[in-house]
């Protein structure tokens, strides 16, 4: 179908389904059971014709991110990378030999599975046959605009050609997969609820922010919460995890970013249940007490640091006064 047309919401997207078009709307507009709260595009959208193929694997990269449990922000980036880099359409050719929906090189996997939209799908996920990184593989990448995270992944010569798909990709998502996701705090800037760490369980009050002495190097940074290993230890809020793993005198530790360049850490686990990327929530649960690292006991260690981001640190504050303002403890 060559002339524009125009589809009233909600039905859009099932008429799409049926004339092989998808209407893209513009990130303002507003479409009533379509998600208002996916990371709003950062361009203008574009009104692009999309045909029952280019749809089927839009579908089909959709399925797979659920099926590796990638929030929906990985999906926009997977959709704009495939825009870009062929229409979504399994291409049998390409640059020297790149093929399929990523344009994936040989080194990838085999010719089957780099033209197989749900296999090539995959690995854009979670990497290649011999080594290449998945977006999964790519720290921090849910808080980075999508065209770097899709250069992360596709290590593009062009690599700012995402940027322009990423209205088409975000509109994608709200109109095949219905969800009404929540925005992630670190990338749309809302505030969210907040939480103690701990909880409702036990605890006791040990070393204070600012404590000097023979146990640290320097003084104490955080403030220390004495409970037995294994008590769940939660995100404070939303945000995106920019660390999760061994840090030397920390233990197992984990950040997590949040909006505004608030970033909290999580330190001396016994262990880990997220990975860098990953979207957590306020009372999600992210790990388990421990005596990893320098410790005389089992307690969190726990931090809280203003103006942080991913390639910055931060600034450590003293935890306690920050969760009386946020109402906590």
């Amino acid at each position: 179908m060559k002339a524009p047309l125009l589809i009233a919401a909600p039905v859009a997207a099932l008429l799409s389904m049926v004339l092989g078009v998808v209407v893209i709307l513009s990130p303002g507009d507003s479409a009533s059971g379509m998600p208002a709260c996916i990371p709003a595009a950062t361009t203008t959208a574009l009104d692009v014709h999309l045909d029952r193929q280019q749809l089927s694997v839009a579908a089909t990269v959709i399925a797979v991110g659920k099926q590796h449990d990638v929030p929906p922000r990985g999906w926009v980036v997977a959709l704009a990378a495939g825009m870009q880099e062929s229409g979504l359409r399994p291409l049998p050719y390409g640059d020297r030999d790149s093929v399929g929906v990523f344009q994936q090189r040989t080194s990838w996997g085999p010719l089957s599975e780099r033209l197989a939209p749900r296999s090539a799908a995959v690995m854009f996920f979670t990497g290649g046959h011999a080594g290449q990184p998945g977006l999964l593989d790519i720290d921090g990448w849910a808080a980075m605009p999508v065209t770097e995270a899709a250069q992360a992944v596709q290590v593009s010569a062009y690599p700012d050609a995402y940027a322009k798909w990423e209205p088409v990709a975000t509109r994608l998502v709200a109109q095949l997969s219905h969800l009404d996701a929540r925005c992630d705090a670190a990338a749309d800037g809302s505030g969210g609820s907040w939480t103690f760490p701990l909880g409702d369980a036990p605890y006791v009050d040990t070393a204070g922010f600012g404590d000097c002495g023979a146990h640290w190097a320097d003084c104490h940074t955080g403030q220390d919460f004495a409970a037995p290993i294994g008590t769940p230890v939660m995100a404070a809020g939303d945000g995106v995890v920019t660390f999760a793993g061994w840090a030397g005198p920390y233990g197992n530790a984990i950040h997590v970013l949040h909006s505004g360049g608030t970033a909290t850490w999580y330190a001396h686990l016994s262990r880990i249940d997220i990975r860098p990327g990953q979207r957590v929530h306020a009372g999600q649960l992210i790990g388990l007490v421990g005596d990893t690292g320098n410790t005389t006991g089992p307690h969190l260690h726990f931090e809280v640091r203003t103006g942080a981001s991913h390639s910055s640190d931060g600034t450590p504050i003293d935890p306690l006064p920050w969760l009386h303002s946020h109402g906590i403890k």
